[in-house]
């Protein structure tokens, strides 16, 4: 069936959930302190993953956003410990040693990662994998892995340490504009070429890998579409918060923890509650609540988490099952299944793309072994991520098979037109 909604709204991509724990927690604890025993000569190419939403670009073009001034960078980092202003300011053994330019680096790829998600961990282990396989090709030198345990002046002296160590590729993840500008910073004075993701800035790096669709907006406009006039945003930024309020009102940003327990209460009190925003993975829970008061929203935009998939199949199919209650609580007999129509119910929900750790280590590894893009400050942006919406919910809920509730629905960016980038 025809998706509608997609012809007015370009693909985006996001990331694969599908994540072995043992495996990964394996990976990380092998990999976490890895360093190398030589000074070798290298590059770092640092590969930047921003956690805000990045308004994204057409590849090839410059960002539309601009550094923070040194006066605002200065101020960020008034809190910051002595050794890391020391390494910052140049007045410490920390500060890297210059190698030269980028023709007489090495081949090293490192990962500095600010504090990763379960989105994280498949990029990182096909990272790992991939620098593995280079590594016994003897393609690059080697391999590292930092983690700053949340810790953003941490990550700071993990670029610097990693500089020293000899990486040639960085893929820092979770650095916000104040850390970019002075990892930029870094990197520009020791020769360094970064590979930047999902950064809120306008210049600084030799690639920007957009991966981040703006969900916000796109939320925003489908509930419009399906004629909300204010909405529920759960777990929202404060920044998805002010793009969502340019189309429609938001009534009430809702922590994602405690969502079904709050918007059971308004609708116990009679609030109403029709449209729905959720950037979590609550939405599964709350339909279902909506479904056992019989009360079903308006319209609902999600991410593609299969649970809600499921129940959202159900309530246009066969209906959804409500286990009925006597006011002691006590099971009584079962209610009729409650069903909706797509003219009734609307809802939306993105997939994520399962490959972004290729993407990124195409990029990383091409830029380490010297090949150029043809422009400074290039963006990349990531096609592959796809929306469900009441048009083809048959066809991506065929495809669950094996996938568990709290996976999201996986889709898959093409990756061939990557390496014809560089020269």
């Amino acid at each position: 069936m025809k998706n509608t909604f997609r012809r007015k709204y370009r693909k985006r991509s996001g990331m694969s959930l599908a994540v072995v724990i043992d495996g990964i927690t394996r990976f990380v604890k092998k990999n976490r302190y890895l360093s190398i025993g030589i000074a070798a000569a290298a590059v770092v190419v640092v590969v930047l993953f921003a956690t805000g939403v990045f308004t994204g670009g057409a590849a090839g073009v410059m960002a539309q956003a601009s550094n923070p001034s040194q006066e605002e960078v200065d101020a960020y980092y008034s809190g910051a410990d002595e050794d890391t202003l020391a390494g910052l300011s140049g007045d410490s053994s920390a500060t890297p040693t210059p190698y030269g330019d980028f023709a007489e680096k090495g081949h090293i790829i490192g990962i500095s990662v600010l504090s990763p998600n379960v989105e994280d961990y498949q990029l990182l282990a096909y990272v790992s994998k991939a620098a593995d396989a280079s590594i016994e090709a003897g393609e690059i030198d080697n391999f590292l892995l930092r983690d700053a345990n949340g810790d953003a002046n941490q990550q700071l002296q993990d670029v610097l340490s990693m500089i020293n160590d000899g990486a040639n590729t960085i893929v820092v993840m979770g650095t916000d504009n104040y850390n970019f500008q002075k990892i930029s910073e870094l990197c520009s004075e020791n020769y360094v070429k970064i590979v930047a993701c999902n950064i809120d800035a306008a210049e600084g790096f030799a690639v920007n890998i957009v991966s981040q669709a703006n969900y916000a907006q796109t939320f925003a406009e489908f509930a419009k579409e399906s004629g909300a006039r204010l909405v529920y945003t759960i777990d929202a930024t404060e920044a998805e918060v002010n793009t969502i309020r340019t189309v429609l009102p938001v009534n009430a940003n809702i922590e994602g923890d405690g969502a079904t327990a709050d918007l059971s209460g308004r609708l116990d009190r009679s609030e109403s509650v029709k449209d729905l925003m959720f950037f979590d993975n609550s939405a599964n829970s709350v339909l279902k609540m909506n479904i056992k008061k019989g009360v079903v929203p308006n319209s609902i935009a999600t991410p593609a988490y299969v649970g809600f998939v499921k129940t959202w199949y159900a309530l246009l199919h066969d209906g959804v099952s409500v286990d009925a209650a006597d006011d002691e609580g006590n099971a009584a007999s079962s209610a009729a299944p409650v069903t909706a129509t797509p003219d009734k119910f609307h809802a939306i929900a993105y997939t994520q793309v399962k490959n972004m750790g290729e993407i990124v280590y195409k990029f990383a590894y091409n830029i380490s072994m010297g090949k150029v893009l043809p422009l400074e400050n290039y963006i990349y942006d990531v096609a592959g991520q796809e929306y469900v919406t009441n048009d083809n919910l048959d066809t991506y809920y065929a495809q669950i098979g094996a996938l568990t509730d709290t996976d999201i629905l996986p889709s898959m960016a093409d990756t061939g037109d990557i390496d014809a980038l560089f020269s």
